[in-house]
């Protein structure tokens, strides 16, 4: 222990003069200037933009925001779950004004990924959960739809089972129960 005190003294001491020195690339660092607009998306007073996966512009300047601000909402069906509506793709115009939702509870928005615009301003989101890819034409419109949602587990239905009534007390007060009739033979 007495022979790691110096060493420990030393890098003390070193950590302390490391500290107290000026980082020279702190001060060649160059501001960079920008300019902030706080509401620079105007949205109908129903619709909220929280965590934005992606952002891309048109041709015209149109600003479209690919958002994980939906509603998801889970369906059982006889064999499976159905997820929909957790994402949503907006479009604004250049100044920021709230023009259209594309593909409003669409199947295909889950888990936004990413958005993109391509020569030909035909939109195309990546969806995370249900690896999916989706094109639509400037007017909104599907055009084409690449993947396909992962099959899902077996969910059995079953009706819920009403408790046996005890021996002797007739479930429905006032009314007799009805014996099943006995079953028949057997075949032979």
């Amino acid at each position: 222990m007495i022979r790691l005190m110096p060493l420990a003294l030393a890098a003390t001491v070193f950590a302390a003069a490391a500290a107290a020195a000026p980082v020279p690339a702190a001060a060649q660092t160059p501001e960079i200037a920008f300019d902030s607009a706080a509401n620079a998306l105007v949205t109908p007073d129903d619709i909220y933009l929280g965590e934005a996966a992606g952002v891309a512009t048109d041709s015209r300047g149109n600003i479209f925001v690919y958002t994980r601000t939906g509603h998801p909402t889970l369906s059982l069906g006889t064999a499976r779950g159905f997820a929909h509506g957790g994402s949503r793709l907006f479009e604004f115009d250049r100044n920021g004004k709230y023009v259209r939702e594309i593909g409003k509870d669409s199947y295909a928005f889950v888990f936004a990924q990413m958005v993109r615009i391509d020569p030909q301003d035909n939109i195309w989101t990546v969806d995370q959960m249900t690896n999916s890819v989706i094109k639509f034409d400037p007017e909104g419109r599907v055009l084409m739809i690449l993947g396909r949602k992962p099959e899902s587990v077996f969910v059995p239905v079953r009706p819920p089972t009403p408790p046996a009534p005890h021996p002797g007390i007739c479930p429905h007060p006032g009314i007799l129960p009805r014996l099943a009739p006995a079953p028949h033979p057997p075949f032979s």
